[in-house]
């Protein structure tokens, strides 16, 4: 009987997803794992464990050495397809499941909440089934979001341990585990200052909050600026890349960004890995006074429910808390992702879990709610079958979108079909000048007709835009090469080599 609910949870997160389990690689994961070099370097733990990576600017993901080390464990035990590598994906996301559930429990347990295991699972059923959640669980190249958000739920489910003695370190350990997958750890600190605020029963002794509140800040302080003092975080410096939210149009269009979100969390469709979000160029715009109508909305309501409604008011605070790391106060590359959302998802079914379960409506409501989850979620796996589906999905939910033109630009160069591969690349040429892959492809065909003159000079374009693409730089000394300019192509090759973050043109 106590197993039960546990055994049940289990089932919710990883059944949905086992029409998914044998979709191929797609997206990121080709450069994160497929084309990752650093996965077979000899010296790979060691740069990893010691923290080199950090210091390496050019390898990816180099300051997430949870994630790297996530990911060559996968690579050792002997994953080479991408459903072994998927598998670490879901059962991260079940041990997310699981321990939202086990530490929800104890909490409203302790606050005296006489239907906290109902409201526990109600709140875990949810997380563990929300549409949202997909992109972050399906691709074996975005587990630092379900990797991330395990850690944090690991670091709040060891709080009601007593033994102090082991308890503060191990807590800390799994804090520098999180922030080592993902940097939105660095908002445990205040979720559980929320948590406090809200659940007194929750809440140390001021001697001992002041400590780990102040611990907590002292490792992010660190971890984060080792991290920067590296390389800048994200949109943070290099060339833009059309995506990216400038200062000070990040700033206006944060709550705007926060708005879609919301969205997403209540209505999760259609669901896309390409979202496109207009820049917000002034505070006198109606898209920043709505957005910041729904944040100041959502704070209030916080603020009015929190003694008579504490679960519900710290989901709030939660999606609150949790935005803060994707807002674009930092620029991110992309401002927007569904991936993104995977630690919002958390706080959306906390306000699930505090509605009147005592109501027979709501209850059949909330069941309800989870089969149309179940149903969302198999109407979306197929996307993730390859490249070509996906990338047809995403240009029917997000037709702006420049990446999804090209992937199908691609499809349609395997299928053996350059005419309709070169209109899909012109068009993502238009639709994003700074993302110059498609002006790339453009070359290459240009360069397979023998058109090298052209080929040439679409690759001097694109350099001029974005004189940081090693693609192009790579693309350049092969056509130089067959033009029979031997020492510029072994220029440009040494700059592809250089500017390579996977190590692919060594």
């Amino acid at each position: 009987m106590r197993a039960r609910p546990f055994l049940l949870l289990l089932a919710l997160a990883l059944l949905p997803y086992l029409p998914g389990l044998f979709n191929g690689f797609v997206y990121d994961d080709h450069g994160a794992i497929v084309e990752n070099q650093l996965l077979t370097a000899p010296d790979a733990w060691s740069r990893v464990l010691t923290l080199r990576t950090f210091f390496e600017p050019r390898t990816l993901d180099g300051t997430r050495p949870t994630l790297l080390v996530s990911i060559l464990l996968d690579h050792a035990l002997g994953a080479r397809d991408a459903w072994r590598y998927r598998i670490a994906n879901l059962l991260l996301h079940a041990g997310c499941v699981l321990l939202l559930f086990t530490w929800l429990r104890g909490v409203l347990q302790r606050a005296g909440d006489r239907g906290a295991s109902a409201r526990a699972f109600i709140a875990a059923m949810i997380f563990a089934l929300h549409p949202l959640a997909s992109e972050a669980v399906q691709l074996p190249s975005f587990r630092e979001d379900p990797l991330a958000l395990f850690w944090m739920l690991v670091v709040f489910a060891l709080s009601p341990w007593r033994a102090a003695r082991w308890r503060a370190p191990l807590q800390g350990v799994a804090f520098l585990f999180a922030l080592g997958a993902k940097e939105y750890a660095a908002v445990l600190p205040a979720l559980a200052a929320a948590l406090w605020w809200l659940f007194p029963a929750e809440r140390p002794s001021a001697r001992r909050g002041a400590w780990e509140l102040g611990a907590g800040v002292a490792l992010t302080a660190a971890v984060m600026g080792l991290g920067v003092v590296a390389h800048p975080p994200q949109a943070w410096a290099g060339a833009w890349n059309g995506l990216s939210l400038r200062p000070p149009e990040n700033v206006w269009t944060a709550p705007w960004i926060f708005l879609r979100y919301l969205k997403l969390l209540i209505a999760p469709w259609p669901l896309s890995v390409d979202r496109i979000v207009s820049a917000v160029a002034k505070p006198a715009s109606a898209a920043f006074v709505i957005g910041l109508f729904s944040v100041l909305a959502v704070a209030a309501l916080a603020i009015v429910a929190r003694r008579r409604q504490p679960l519900f008011a710290f989901g709030l605070a939660w999606m609150l808390i949790a935005f803060l790391p994707i807002s674009n106060l930092v620029p991110l590359h992309n401002p927007i992702a569904d991936r993104y959302a995977y630690s919002l998802i958390a706080g959306f079914a906390l306000l699930v879990a505090a509605l009147p379960l005592e109501d027979r409506v709501i209850r059949r409501g909330i069941l309800a709610l989870a089969v149309v989850y179940v149903l969302l979620l198999e109407l979306r796996l197929p996307n993730f079958y390859s490249d070509d589906t996906l990338w047809g999905a995403t240009v029917r939910a997000e037709p702006r979108s420049a990446r999804a033109n090209v992937g199908l630009g691609l499809a349609s160069l395997r299928h053996g079909i350059p005419e309709d591969a070169a209109e899909y690349f012109r068009r993502a040429d238009a639709l994003n000048p700074r993302d110059v892959t498609a002006l790339i492809n453009l070359a290459v065909l240009d360069a397979r007709t023998g058109s090298l003159d052209a080929a040439s000079a679409k690759l001097e374009e694109a350099l001029a835009r974005r004189p940081d693409k090693s693609e192009a730089w790579a693309t350049l000394a092969l056509v130089r090469e067959q033009q029979g300019r031997r020492e510029e192509a072994i220029e440009a090759a040494e700059k592809a080599r250089a500017l390579d973050p996977l190590g692919r043109y060594q």
